[in-house]
């Protein structure tokens, strides 16, 4: 394969012997050469899967026993789609290039490259019913929309059948000045619904991703701080670490094409290496007020970035979430706070629009700790920290 030209390092870790904790969420070791061995070896790409499962026995993991195999997903056709941007108030474009291309030799450089190209540009869902909201007014459902009036995160993708329009990772995650923060004014089920500017069940800020058949939508969540999180997924699905996270992306793509298809595993290893980069954007940790919130959120919020291990559901923000037959795991995973300053919304279903509201509307967060019981000088501290984030 062209893409192995350069050595590969022996792994440090015996697969065979399950030796545990070489790797964030596995028997592995996190590295590049591992990384690039990802792409070929079936035996490591199965350890990843099964050393990241909290709860083997959900929907979301018995899918991925069943079927992550060579001979089930892995025998789909690999989908180098051609795609163009899509533009405000116009049809599909008549001409269509590459999402993104394959690269002869991989380096740190060029892996890192490939996926924030294909975070913009590679469709991980295809949706029809974008094409009234396009030909509208999109930025009335939230999509961010250039001065050229090119719509971030959506493309239009060449079909045999003719052009559709497909949702990028920055769809969602293209907010504010960056990407991987949310977008908190995107309303999609609006735009789903060709009923841009009238609020939807969802609301802005949220979506539906399982496939549990229950409408339990949550807060579309910041990525910038995703290599500090110990685990993925609101209810901590997935042990995490960066093969982890190219695992969970390539089959999140997968699923969402409806399996017809599969990303080529360098575009989802690529994807996780430029998004294990993010935190490097973020502020570092804000001294003032620490101590404050040490003493009152340390206990759960002890890790990297404020991050912490998996909680009781009694701790949780969003019920209907945190017990999905799809991704519960009977416990919650404590989130990162790096980056929280400008995150919005906040909650795992969204109860806050941001820190503001928080403050103003304590009682709006059922399962988690009030700030209004706090003497008023603590109160002050701890939002000064949490708004340096």
């Amino acid at each position: 394969m062209a893409l192995l030209r350069q050595p590969l390092r022996r792994l440090t870790c015996a697969l065979a012997l399950g030796l545990a904790g070489c790797g964030g969420g596995g028997t592995y070791e996190d590295d590049l050469a591992t990384g690039l061995r990802w792409l070929e070896d079936e035996a490591l790409r199965r350890q990843v899967l099964e050393s990241a499962l909290v709860d083997p026995d959900n929907g979301y993991a018995r899918l991925r026993l069943e079927r992550y195999r060579p001979e089930r997903w892995g025998a789909l056709d690999a989908w180098w789609p051609r795609v163009a941007p899509a533009v405000a108030g116009a049809g599909a474009p008549a001409a269509f290039e590459p999402a993104v291309g394959a690269p002869d030799v991989l380096d740190e450089a060029t892996l890192t490259a490939l996926g924030e190209a294909a975070f913009t540009r590679y469709p991980l869902q295809l949706e029809a019913r974008l094409a009234a909201a396009l030909a509208a007014d999109p930025a009335a459902c939230g999509f961010e929309v250039g001065p050229d009036g090119v719509v971030e995160g959506v493309v239009w993708v060449e079909l045999p059948d003719g052009p559709q329009p497909g949702l990028t990772c920055a769809a969602c995650h293209g907010g504010g000045p960056g990407l991987g923060r949310a977008n908190p004014a995107l309303d999609l089920a609006a735009a789903l619904t060709g009923t841009c500017g009238v609020p939807s069940g969802w609301g802005p800020g949220r979506v539906d991703v399982t496939a549990d058949g229950v409408e339990n939508p949550t807060a579309i969540p910041d990525l910038r701080p995703v290599r500090m999180q110990a685990f993925l997924h609101r209810a901590g699905s997935l042990r995490n670490d960066r093969l982890v996270l190219a695992m969970r992306t390539e089959t999140l793509i997968l699923t969402s094409l409806g399996a017809s298809v599969r990303p080529p595993p360098v575009v989802a290893l690529g994807l996780s290496w430029w998004m294990w980069g993010l935190a490097d954007g973020l502020p570092p940790t804000p001294e003032d007020g620490a101590e404050v919130f040490t003493a009152r959120c340390g206990g759960c919020h002890d890790g990297p970035g404020g991050a912490g291990q998996l909680a009781p559901l009694s701790a949780g923000t969003d019920m209907a979430v945190l017990t999905s037959p799809e991704r519960g795991t009977g416990r919650a995973r404590v989130p990162a706070l790096a980056g929280l300053g400008d995150r919005a919304p906040l909650f795992s279903g969204g109860a806050a629009r941001d820190l503001d509201g928080w403050w103003a509307d304590p009682d709006a967060v059922p399962g988690h700790p009030s700030p209004a019981a706090l003497p008023e000088a603590e109160r002050a501290a701890l939002l000064r920290h949490l708004s340096l984030r």
